[in-house]
């Protein structure tokens, strides 16, 4: 399976499962702008538990933004909140996030965090992210 496949199947399992107490920002959720707005934080750290050796990268501004870099691409599966195709898989920041810079899981917010464990569970992935940080 490629990787757009897989991430294809991923943001497919977990978008009948995004809802307003896994965004980070309720009413974005309910502006109509799309169901992933919000989760791009809560997507970006079930990625980074699904790909061993991925980054989460985050965008600092007014419309701060998370999403991964996965085997030497940048991966973002919550592009739709901004009006951009849903997935967006590119080789250089520079071209899509030239501001973009890498972060820890320890760097993630804890509501985000509680976000990322519940959106997992509810699309069936119950022991992917543990329940408090290592």
């Amino acid at each position: 399976m490629t990787m757009r496949a897989r991430i294809q199947e991923i943001r497919e399992t977990l978008e009948p499962h995004f809802s307003q107490d896994t965004s980070i920002s309720p009413g974005d959720y309910f502006s109509g702008r799309s169901s992933s707005a919000g989760h791009c934080g809560a997507v970006a750290v079930i990625l980074y538990h699904m790909f061993p050796m991925s980054e989460l990268m985050t965008i600092h501004g007014p419309d701060g933004h998370w999403f991964n870099k996965i085997n030497g691409k940048y991966v973002d599966i919550t592009g739709d909140q901004f009006g951009w195709p849903p997935i967006q898989i590119v080789s250089n920041k520079h071209s899509a996030y030239p501001n973009a810079t890498s972060r820890s899981l320890r760097d993630v917010p804890d509501d985000i965090y509680r976000n990322a464990r519940t959106l997992a569970i509810r699309a069936g992935m119950e022991n992917l992210i543990p329940e408090t940080r290592a």
